[in-house]
């Protein structure tokens, strides 16, 4: 699960919790087969699941509740980091 390491990833896994779901088009975070790559590396690893199509045929995707936990720690990480460069900064 290295690729959850990177600030992109977990700023596009945080967009589909905030949003619901995500669609190629409702996102801005990869481009071209970029996009696919990564729902399909988020679907083996059972962070996203497939919720059925939109109004215009593309497929929904939705956080699955390992993925709301990986939000979870997401949040809990980013404020461990913060506390460490208060600490670092003193």
């Amino acid at each position: 699960m290295a690729v959850f390491n990177t600030p992109k990833v977990r700023r596009f896994v945080r967009h589909i919790q905030k949003t619901g779901s995500v669609t190629k088009r409702t996102q801005s975070f990869y481009k071209g087969m970029g996009y696919y790559a990564m729902i399909w590396h988020l679907r083996d690893q059972h962070v996203v699941e497939e919720n059925g199509l939109n109004n215009k045929n593309e497929k929904m995707w939705i956080l699955t509740k390992k993925g709301d936990k990986l939000c979870t720690l997401f949040d809990e990480f980013e404020a461990i980091e913060k506390k460490i460069e208060g600490l670092v900064a003193k």
